[in-house]
């Protein structure tokens, strides 16, 4: 299962804990943005890796420029580690 967040990730895990299923033997969790918990459970859970602070200032910058009437590029591009962890195996047979 990939999750578009760390809280997400945090949840999948829980809850397949709670409903019996073995993580990573039945199923994967991959969660993104790397929070501190995602390293304190019992199953740690991988993560996608991205600068969040970098993010947020191009975001900020685009809305800034935007109320303010300019036009300004809208692609871009950051750097992204794959941290694996615990929660993430093979596919199960």
């Amino acid at each position: 299962m990939i999750c578009g967040n760390g809280y997400l990730a945090v949840g999948a895990m829980l809850e397949s804990q709670a409903l019996g299923i073995r993580v990573p033997g039945e199923m994967s969790i991959v969660g993104y943005d790397d929070i501190e918990i995602m390293t304190e459970l019992p199953i740690s859970i991988t993560t996608v890796r991205v600068l969040s602070d970098e993010v947020g200032r191009r975001a900020g910058r685009h809305i800034a420029a935007l109320l303010e009437g300019r036009q300004e590029a809208t692609e871009f591009e950051c750097d992204a580690e794959i941290v694996a962890r615990a929660s993430s195996g093979p596919a199960p047979v």
